[in-house]
């Protein structure tokens, strides 16, 4: 790890702290009295100490989705002893890899209508991070110079140009020839 000095710059919606360059986080700026964010895929401390998931505040930034809250709400109604531990692993995966990754084979499990685990989810990201590959894309060039042609060519006489607007409303319009 390298030791050395930071820099924090703070905007109207957020605090954004560089090393350097890059920016390395991003926290956003609470306004106003009572204040509390939560980053979901900070939830370690969660898995760990029995009863802070249900007893947590801001329990709602804990549903990166409304997928993940309906999940959440299956799983209370299916295996209600196993239910907060179930989704903190679910969670988890999701920390570990991205929301976005895991949404979809959430949305399946859950459309199955079996019960699912954070196994049966994970090995669903898993067969979806192997299909998924980069595809080959092929961009036609762009011919410039038919844009030339297009600028340079001469308008037929009586041809109106379209209305440009002035600042003060009046619209000015011009013919060529």
């Amino acid at each position: 790890m390298r030791f050395g000095s930071v820099n924090v710059r703070v905007t109207c919606d957020a605090v954004d702290v560089y090393d350097a360059q890059r920016m390395v986080h991003r926290i956003p700026r609470l306004c106003g009295e009572g204040g509390q964010c939560f980053d979901y895929r900070h939830i370690d401390w969660l898995v760990r100490k029995r009863g802070a998931f249900e007893q947590y505040i801001c329990r709602h930034a804990l549903f990166p989705s409304t997928n993940f809250h309906i999940a959440y709400d299956a799983l209370t109604n299916t295996q209600r002893v196993e239910a907060r531990k179930r989704y903190l692993q679910i969670l988890h995966l999701a920390a570990s890899s991205s929301a976005s990754r895991v949404e979809d084979p959430l949305r399946l499990v859950q459309k199955s209508g079996e019960q699912f685990t954070a196994d049966s989810v994970a090995s669903l990201v898993e067969a979806r991070a192997a299909l998924t590959s980069p595809t080959e894309v092929y961009v036609t060039p762009v011919e410039l110079d038919l844009y030339d042609t297009i600028l340079t060519a001469p308008m037929p006489s009586g041809t109106a140009l379209p209305t440009a607007p002035t600042p003060n409303g009046t619209a000015l319009l011009s013919t060529s020839g």
